[in-house]
């Protein structure tokens, strides 16, 4: 997610010198001509193979099923009522997807009837596309930047504008708020299998390291002490995690090692380093022995303004690309 962000290319080509690099392994798919979609967002079905790729201009999510066939999760109605979606999860046990939205200047129908548009946490019915619950974040004029869910079940969130998280436990009512020095640009969030930890990818601090049991959130650095910035989704696999480093040109897919101990980042390995797209490589999913990423969000095409830059013509449609894994 590209606003609010800096300049950090030189700092990430030289994190990079030493990741290895590969030849582009993942195979486009094509999941839908529209090109004002605007994707940003993507979650999974393992059971079906069906995905959900949300999209900030039309104020939706696109259900993709495994054969390719594919319908809008929210009415048209609904969609009106809610902002530019961005993150989103799938929380099988309650037959929910969990959205974040906010208003944005690139979303369509935007005017005086968008007032409403808060930065929210919602969970949508998979059955019929109800709006079951939605939660506002903080006083609702933050940017949600990614989302995930804990093995407890709990709901995490990240604000790249406002520098926090949140965190929906369980059986609460209510978000509470994670604050930490550490933080400024927190997009994606990994937890680990048990339960006990989540990493977020701060976009210009690196990756962190919170813990969930007292909120702590420490920096986890490579061995010679530098930050791996410029990461947007991050996932967990494996015992590692996989990363988009769209702060870097060409984007691209990395396999991130952690230490022993879980406070150091190991080896960095690039999984995938596609030819430049007509778009921005932003979060992705582990699919069964794949990962599949969002190839062509549209973000280098607007301004933070909500302005087409005139230097890009054509609006991409909608790419994903599939990554086998080791």
């Amino acid at each position: 997610m590209a606003i609010g962000r800096c300049v950090l290319a030189a700092s990430v080509a030289a994190t990079m010198a030493e990741a290895q690099e590969a030849a582009p392994a993942s195979k486009p798919q094509a999941v839908y001509s529209d090109t004002a979609f605007f994707a940003e967002g993507l979650a999974a079905d393992p059971r079906t193979g069906t995905l959900f790729v949300t999209s900030i201009h039309r104020r939706n999510v696109l259900v993709v099923a495994a054969d390719g066939s594919t319908r809008w999760l929210l009415s048209e109605s609904q969609g009106r009522d809610i902002g530019a979606v961005f993150g989103a999860v799938l929380d099988s046990a309650r037959g929910s997807l969990w959205i974040t939205s906010a208003k944005l200047p690139m979303m369509a129908g935007r005017g005086a009837a968008d007032s409403a548009a808060l930065a929210e946490l919602l969970e949508i019915r998979l059955r019929d596309g109800a709006v079951l619950r939605r939660l506002r974040l903080g006083i609702g004029d933050g940017m949600p930047g990614e989302i995930a869910l804990a093995p407890d079940g709990s709901v995490l969130v990240s604000d790249g504008m406002r520098g926090q998280l949140y965190r929906l436990r369980p059986a609460g009512r209510e978000l509470e708020i994670v604050r930490s020095p550490a933080l400024r640009s927190p997009q994606g969030i990994a937890p680990t299998p048990d339960g006990s930890l989540a990493y977020v990818a701060d976009w210009s601090r690196g990756i962190l390291r919170w813990d969930l049991a007292t909120d702590s959130i420490t920096p986890v650095t490579l061995d010679d002490g530098r930050l791996l910035r410029g990461v947007d989704g991050l996932r967990w696999h494996d015992g590692a995690l996989i990363g988009i480093q769209n702060g870097a040109s060409p984007n691209r897919v990395l396999r991130i090692g952690l230490g022993a101990d879980g406070r150091s980042l190991g080896a960095l390995r690039v999984l995938d380093a596609p030819p430049a797209l007509e778009g921005e490589m932003t979060v992705g999913v582990v699919l069964g022995r794949e990962f599949v990423y969002v190839a062509s969000s549209a973000w280098p095409f607007w301004t933070e303004e909500g302005q087409r830059r005139p230097e890009r013509a054509a609006l991409p449609p909608v790419v994903l690309r599939r990554l086998p894994l080791p």
